[in-house]
């Protein structure tokens, strides 16, 4: 029982995990007009060759690989790109597979508890629907493990094992093929310094021994909007190409001002809810408009802001 339910242990676990968690307000702030600027601005719009260039360059690492040719909507951001195959079929979706919403409490507690999963991704996996590829399930699983990824300190995911095994602490059950993925598509690698002095023995052991235990891996702004831009996309594949923003802002915990940015980077247009649709949500006792963001083929990128000239 222990073990299925939730021992002391994993209880634990998740306190610390909950520790090595940035604040939700630090997060989505600095790179996010940034990249509406960058991924906003055509060759043609730019002002100079040079500048056009590096905000191609920006704009291709910091947006899933996207086709602009395709008139099926499926396939602008393809599901290949946005998860490798290898991460795809590793991803561990046994747990959940009798999981439904008929479950009992103890039942979806227990597994809640054992992946850390916060209720917003637990919530649509109990009312996904089944396939023989479980299909939905590997979405929202990877969903989940993304998020959680974009929210830790980087210390959490640092340590002399070369940080595989310590965000594997972090994040619970999480494969190693996606741990790898995951530092791979959405931190950056610090190498340890390397000194060509003629002592080269004596100072590259001191040069080792001054790296270990500090920051092998780092987790930047622009790498933290990244992965927001992925998990977008996949729900908007889980959605149909139409997403309620105002709820992923929540989980994001970003504005949803701030998160529409994000969709508009993607080539989504915003929408209010049709008749029949919820015109508000309560986010922290707040009614909060409501907006969609959708996805439409072939792909349009929104138009650059209009600079204002100086005065």
């Amino acid at each position: 029982l222990g073990e299925a339910f939730g021992t002391r242990k994993r209880k634990q676990a998740i306190v610390s995990m909950e520790k090595n968690k940035v604040r939700p307000d630090s997060l989505g702030q600095p790179a996010t007009e940034f990249i509406a600027q960058v991924l906003s601005e055509s060759k043609e719009e730019a002002s100079s060759v040079t500048s056009s260039a590096a905000h191609e360059i920006m704009a291709s690492s910091l947006l899933p690989p996207y086709n602009r040719e395709t008139l099926n909507v499926a396939e602008i951001y393809a599901i290949k790109g946005l998860i490798p195959t290898e991460c795809f079929k590793a991803l561990p979706i046994e747990s959940f597979i009798n999981l439904t919403v008929k479950s009992s409490k103890d039942e979806i507690d227990a597994v809640k508890t054992q992946f850390g999963m916060k209720d917003f991704w637990m919530n649509r996996i109990l009312s996904a629907p089944r396939d023989d590829g479980h299909f939905i399930l590997r979405l929202l699983l990877f969903g989940h493990f993304l998020s959680s990824f974009r929210e830790l300190k980087e210390a959490a995911i640092n340590g002399p094992d070369g940080s595989v095994m310590a965000l594997q602490s972090r994040l619970f059950e999480c494969p190693e093929a996606v741990a790898i993925d995951l530092l791979n598509r959405f931190a950056d690698r610090i190498a340890p310094p390397v000194n060509n002095s003629q002592n080269s023995s004596s100072s590259s052991a001191a040069a080792a021994a001054a790296f270990l235990g500090k920051a092998k891996h780092k987790l930047p702004g622009t790498l933290r909007d990244k992965a927001i831009l992925y998990i977008l996309a996949v729900l908007l594949h889980l959605d149909s190409f139409r997403v309620n923003a105002t709820s992923v802002a929540e989980l994001l915990a970003i504005t949803p001002t701030k998160l529409i940015t994000f969709f508009k980077a993607l080539g989504c247009t915003i929408d209010r809810p049709n008749r029949g649709e919820e015109m508000n949500l309560n986010i922290n006792n707040r009614l909060v408009p409501v907006k969609f963001a959708r996805l439409t083929a072939p792909l349009t990128f929104p138009p650059p802001p209009k600079r204002q000239g100086k005065k």
